[in-house]
């Protein structure tokens, strides 16, 4: 039987948010970021993820929709450690209570928002030891911080239809 050492890293933080516009037939996209460390919001992330919804879609479909690619990120990077024998948990946060209350009781009362739930319990199930979803604070989720900078030109590109779905890496992650 060969041992293998597993090597312990420090935890990661994945920030998820959605946006919709007041506005009928305007925008409505999410955006995820990863970081290091939990506590850091001033730093440059890692990784930022981004998609666009249809126009109509609420609030809370923009936000879950992020949720999902938050937990999609968060599988990818836990894949990734056990490959490289690294052992971290992913901490996810995001700013909406309606969809982390959600996500944590595993129920919702509009039925336009459970097929998104259940995609995201399906993670739930998987990745329940290394994943935990929390809220924080407006001010401190990143991936607010980034559609606040970024919403006109993600809306540009998507009237433009360029923008759909996208990622870039900053750094360095197995994804």
């Amino acid at each position: 039987m060969t041992l293998v050492r597993v090597k312990q890293v420090g935890d990661v933080a994945v920030f998820f948010d959605g946006c919709s516009s007041p506005h009928k037939h305007d925008f409505a996209g999410y955006a995820v970021t990863v970081k290091d460390e939990c506590s850091d919001v001033n730093g440059s992330p890692r990784y930022c993820s981004f998609g666009s919804l249809h126009p109509n879609a609420t609030n809370n479909e923009a936000e879950f929709y992020g949720l999902i690619e938050a937990l999609d990120v968060a599988e990818r990077l836990l894949i990734g450690a056990v490959n490289s024998q690294e052992r971290f948990n992913v901490h996810i946060k995001g700013d909406s209570r309606i969809v982390i209350d959600a996500y944590n009781r595993g129920r919702v009362r509009a039925s336009n928002l459970q097929p998104l739930l259940e995609r995201c319990l399906d993670y739930k199930h998987r990745w329940s030891n290394r994943i935990t979803v929390t809220w924080c604070e407006r001010e401190k989720n990143l991936a607010g911080h980034y559609i606040g900078r970024n919403r006109a030109v993600m809306k540009q590109k998507y009237l433009r239809g360029r923008l759909r779905k996208g990622s870039f890496a900053v750094g360095k992650l197995p994804l």
